[in-house]
């Protein structure tokens, strides 16, 4: 997961614009969803794996990124 992570962060660094600045935030901050212990780190790290490539595309592509509403 560590190699996953610093590949992520040299992307991000690579990449980063004040369009993809809020995915950016969100793909540097998924580590700090994976916390816990036995079972409850587990269940973290696979809800924020399932959130990563959400993360990736919105911050590859900023205008399909969702909207938060107003």
């Amino acid at each position: 997961m560590i190699t996953d992570y610093e590949a992520h962060l040299a992307e991000l660094t690579d990449m980063l614009s004040a369009e993809n600045h809020t995915a950016a935030c969100a793909l540097a901050a998924l580590p700090m969803k994976m916390r816990g212990f036995g079972h409850v780190k587990e269940a973290n790290i696979a809800k924020a794996k399932a959130d990563e490539p959400t993360l990736v595309a919105a911050f590859r592509d900023p205008a399909r990124a969702p909207q938060a509403a107003e």
